[in-house]
């Protein structure tokens, strides 16, 4: 299961799976601009390996939640 870290306005990053990603995101961004990082796995991200993609600002994160409302 992919796993997201995301990277609040105020210094704050949070630990979300695919299950749980959406659940507070929009609020968080509404507090600034967010970016998110995203690994494969928890055992990924624990090794230190790079993340898989990132994105930058709440206008990308944005289009990748409507995106992922589509399928």
């Amino acid at each position: 299961m992919r796993v997201y870290l995301i990277h609040h306005p105020n210094g704050d990053i949070y630990h979300r799976t695919d299950e749980h990603i959406t659940d507070d995101i929009q609020d968080m961004m509404d507090a600034g601009e967010c970016s998110i990082e995203c690994w494969r796995n928890d055992i990924a991200l624990e090794d230190h390996e790079a993340p898989s993609w990132g994105l930058t600002g709440n206008a990308a994160i944005e289009q990748w939640l409507s995106q992922r409302e589509e399928k």
